[in-house]
């Protein structure tokens, strides 16, 4: 995961050199990626408690 983010982060800065817009995008992706971990944990747990 820590390296999909620090890709992600030097893609969108050596892209649009802009460091505020790599940080947000960063951020945006790290909260993403724990909201899909959430939701899959989520769904694992509820299909097998059935």
């Amino acid at each position: 995961m820590g390296l999909v983010l620090c890709s992600n982060a030097s893609m969108i800065y050596f892209a649009l050199d802009s460091l505020r817009v790599a940080v947000v995008t960063t951020l945006a992706c790290s909260l993403l990626l724990q909201a899909c971990y959430f939701g899959c944990v989520l769904f694992f747990a509820d299909v097998d408690d059935l």
